[in-house]
Parts: structure tokens; C-alpha cells; sequence
């Protein structure tokens, strides 16, 4: 069941402050602007993470320098999808936000309860693996082998886990 969001209507339906709010992020009123830590890049002390409320965007003056709206925000916080954050500020339990969605950035490797999927077709004992001198336990400790599709078709593939 793949419903496209209408990005815009969520924007406006959920503001940048109550976003904030739902990914836990503790912000203090410094006049027309809320301010705390950045919660991306947890560098810049207390003031580095700014939230202008009117504009609807944010930005971190800290070591990330990252900035944008709040579905943007949610996507850098929780470290996913721009659709996965998406959904997280609709809610579970939302109604549809059935609509033209004109910016897919679904995540390619759908997440779990404990992070990514395994890319459980990658294969081990590939010929092209044995001669790299790559043994099939180290492959299967690393997740890794050759990929024989996906963005890395072809390739030797070691996943990069967190």
C-alpha cells in the first residue's frame, strides 16, 4: 500500500514547532525564533540549532550546517527517508495524504524495528569474491559479498552499518 504525501499540505497542517516537538527536540524561545542544541550533529552548544517558526525552517550553525523545513528536519533527525519522515509527522494512525508527490526519496533499503534489512542476495562464496581473497566467513560476519543487483550490481558490497 504505497500512498504518495502531499508534502505541502503536511507542512501546513504540521508546523515546524510541533515537529520539533514530536522528534523531542528541547527548544527555548529567543524572540521570534526557538533555539537549543542541534540534535543532528549534537555540536555548537546551546544556541547552535535554530528554529524560525514564521518561515517555517530550520538551520544548525554548528558543525552540520544543515537547514530546511520540517519534513526535512524529521528525515535528519530520525536518519531516514524524506517519505519515512513524512509518514512519521502524518502519524500512524493519520488520514491519507493521497496526492501527487513530486520529491521520491524513498530509502531504497526499507528499515526495520532495529535499523536497515540485511541485503540478505548478496553472495559470499561469488567467484568474484574468492579473488579478491575475501573469505566467505569474513563476507558473512560483514553482511558483504557480490551483488548481483541493486545500485552496487556487479560489485563487491560491504554494507555500512552504524
Amino acid at each position: 500500500m504505497s500512498n504518495a504525501i502531499d508534502f505541502a499540505e503536511l507542512k501546513q497542517r504540521v508546523p515546524i514547532e510541533r515537529a520539533a516537538e514530536m522528534l523531542g527536540i528541547k527548544l527555548t524561545k529567543s524572540g521570534p525564533q526557538l533555539r537549543g542544541p542541534c540534535p543532528i550533529c549534537k555540536a555548537g552548544g546551546d544556541r547552535a540549532f535554530v528554529v524560525t517558526p514564521a518561515k517555517g525552517l530550520y538551520y544548525c550553525f554548528g558543525a552540520c550546517g544543515k537547514g530546511g523545513d520540517a519534513i526535512t528536519m524529521a528525515a535528519q533527525v530520525r536518519k531516514c527517508s524524506l517519505r519515512e519522515a513524512a509518514e512519521f509527522l502524518a502519524g500512524k494512525d493519520g488520514p491519507s495524504l493521497a496526492k501527487g508527490d513530486s520529491s521520491r526519496n524513498d530509502s531504497p533499503q526499507p528499515m526495520t524495528e532495529k535499523g536497515l534489512r540485511p541485503l540478505d542476495y548478496l553472495q559470499a562464496s561469488h567467484e568474484a569474491v574468492q579473488v579478491l581473497g575475501v573469505s566467505p566467513e569474513t563476507c558473512a560476519h560483514f553482511g558483504a559479498g557480490f551483488a548481483p543487483k541493486g545500485i552496487m550490481r556487479g560489485r563487491f558490497a560491504i554494507p555500512i552499518h552504524d
